[in-house]
């Protein structure tokens, strides 16, 4: 897996969650259509766009982030449909634009650019001044 993906793999990731539907709930696994992360879906809401951003996708055990892209032999090795995957984007590239639908319901601006942002640890990085090498933050949460 470290080889795929640069990452550990841990129990809290998407790939060990969305594994075990399919090895434990396979006729719910059968209706996955994307594998979006809470703040894709409300991209998705946003705009129509189906869409990840780097520092989430990282966390999900399926990003090659030494290359910023899926790890399509991963997920072949698994015999996962590359079709659940959504684009991926840098988090500050624009990755679709408020519709129309989304634009009534929201008060928001129709064509109104949406972007990915960052995963809540990269961006606690970014705003600690962690942005060159041989600098470093220590986080102890939850998950730790």
């Amino acid at each position: 897996m470290l080889r795929c993906t640069a990452n550990p793999v841990l129990t809290g990731f998407t790939l060990p969650k969305l594994l075990w539907v399919r090895d434990n709930e396979p006729r719910n696994f059968e209706r996955v259509r994307k594998m979006l992360l809470p703040k894709d879906y409300l991209r998705f809401q946003l705009t129509g766009e189906y869409a990840s951003e780097v520092s989430d996708a990282s966390g999900t055990s399926l990003f090659d982030v030494v290359n910023r892209r899926w790890s399509y032999e991963l997920v072949d090795a698994l015999g996962l449909d590359r079709g659940i995957l959504p684009k991926v984007y840098e988090s500050s590239e624009v990755s679709g634009a408020v519709s129309l639908e989304a634009a009534e319901a929201t008060g928001l601006a129709i064509g109104t650019p949406v972007v990915g942002g960052g995963g809540d640890q990269a961006s606690s990085a970014v705003g600690n001044g962690i942005v060159e090498p041989g600098l470093v933050s220590c986080t102890l949460g939850t998950s730790e």
